[in-house]
């Protein structure tokens, strides 16, 4: 589910033609973090 909301929020600024790379590579790696906390508890 996460990837997908990645991967919408990387195809939106594509569309729009700002895409902002570094946020998007912060925002994969904070889910990523997220995921491996969740799947630690």
């Amino acid at each position: 589910m996460q990837a997908a909301l990645c991967a919408a929020a990387v195809m939106n600024g594509v569309k729009s033609r700002e895409l902002h790379i570094q946020h998007h590579i912060i925002r994969a790696a904070l889910s990523v973090l997220l995921i491996v906390g969740l799947v630690l508890l």
